[in-house]
């Protein structure tokens, strides 16, 4: 794994990044912001080589309030199954049926997504 303090673009020394390989051919970005504002929060892009190419075949965010401990949130996406799960502040996890393709990594950054609600 590699770790390095602001390395992801519109990052600051208040976040910092680290990746990971698995046994399953898949590379995971882990990106967390936890020093500065009241909302502290870690996404995590998972790579994929499911047809030959990389793709960002999963997409993770979770948030939460250093000053409300009662503000807290996820989002988890299987881009390949097109399915997701989603909680906020306690409620319930509720499942969701997403339809964001699994986009060449090359894309992800510049291709407007359509996000389910409260997962950003």
């Amino acid at each position: 794994m590699t770790s390095a303090p602001g390395w992801m673009p519109g990052s600051s020394a208040s976040t910092t990044s680290s990746t990971s390989t698995s046994a399953e051919t898949q590379i995971t970005i882990t990106s967390h912001h936890d020093a500065e504002g009241p909302i502290r929060w870690t996404e995590i892009l998972t790579l994929g080589f499911p047809d030959g190419s990389y793709r960002i075949t999963g997409y993770s965010y979770v948030w939460w309030s250093e000053s409300d401990l009662e503000s807290f949130g996820f989002c988890e996406l299987d881009l390949r199954a097109g399915t997701g799960t989603i909680q906020q502040n306690g409620q319930p996890v509720f499942e969701l049926l997403i339809e964001i393709p699994a986009l060449p990594a090359t894309m992800w950054a510049t291709t407007e997504k359509v996000m389910p609600i409260d997962c950003p």
